[in-house]
């Protein structure tokens, strides 16, 4: 304010803050989408020191920002990878700039999950690393699709066993295998069920479903892990023995199935009785 002879006058000074406040928009709409993103997100150093943390990230591990602010992200590390895996991962990421992956974490309860996960630097005008940013969510729902389709595509939905296409795998695999190794010594086993039609005709398809489950699970408490039993079909099944030395070894198993089918099955009350016959053949001899 300046006083003059004739009165007061005024004097002012007028900046364009247009670009202040635009910046200041942008940094707070950036402030905004990491709060409300679905992906969790971490901000480390380039130390490698987390700096910051998004509310999804909390939701997903269980830790607060408070528990892992000024820590190594390896804090949320599974087991599950070796150092070579970790020392790719930092290879790609200095080579490009960026890496993308699947990977498993830890939860801060201990639950191990699966995520798709992605790392940036970022880089101040000078070129030099100031921060790496993560990404990640959490596919653990995807994972369970995954494997439920591979259950449904490799094994039978009735009795959980193998079916057709994983055992003709398996079938295929073992004679692969037997050509290269010398002596080769294994087994299959054909097995229909005797008298199964009666026994569904008699009490109808719950009691016979509930049959060739138990019966499943006879043969399978019958064998190894290395082994494979297989329905082919009905009432009509396969196994696959490995390393197995000969016929008289074969015949004893065999006789052992048999001997479990025998008994008599108690489904929904009742009491039901089945044979089986086994064909035996060896590989490669037959």
């Amino acid at each position: 304010l300046l006083q003059g002879d004739d009165g007061n006058r005024a004097i002012g000074i007028i900046r364009d803050i247009s670009n202040r406040k635009d910046a200041e928009r942008r940094l707070k709409l950036g402030a905004s989408i990491i709060t409300h993103a679905l992906q969790g997100i971490i901000v480390t150093d380039s130390s490698v020191r987390i700096q910051l943390v998004n509310p999804a990230f909390e939701k997903h591990t269980g830790y607060s920002q408070e528990q892992v602010l000024g820590k190594n992200p390896s804090l949320l590390g599974s087991g599950r990878h070796n150092k070579d895996f970790y020392q790719s991962m930092w290879n790609k990421l200095n080579e490009t700039g960026l890496w993308e992956g699947e990977i498993w974490n830890r939860r801060a309860n201990g639950e191990i999950y699966p995520e798709m996960l992605s790392l940036n630097e970022i880089r101040d005008s000078d070129g030099k690393i100031t921060n790496y940013v993560a990404m990640f969510s959490d596919i653990s729902i995807l994972k369970d699709a995954e494997e439920k389709l591979v259950h449904l595509a490799f094994y039978d939905p009735l009795t959980g066993i193998a079916n057709r296409v994983l055992f003709r795998e398996r079938l295929n695999q073992m004679v692969k295998e037997g050509k290269r190794e010398k002596p080769a010594n294994n087994a299959l086993f054909y097995i229909d069920l005797d008298h199964f039609k009666k026994v569904n005709d008699t009490h109808g398809h719950e009691v016979g479903d509930l049959l060739l489950q138990e019966a499943a699970s006879r043969m399978s408490q019958e064998i190894r892990n290395v082994d494979t039993v297989a329905r082919l079909g009905g009432d009509e099944f396969a196994i696959i023995l490995r390393g197995i030395s000969d016929m008289e070894v074969c015949k004893k198993i065999a006789d052992n199935i048999i001997r479990s089918l025998t008994k008599p099955f108690y489904l929904n009350d009742k009491e039901c009785f089945i044979g089986s016959s086994i064909g035996i053949a060896l590989y490669p001899k037959n």
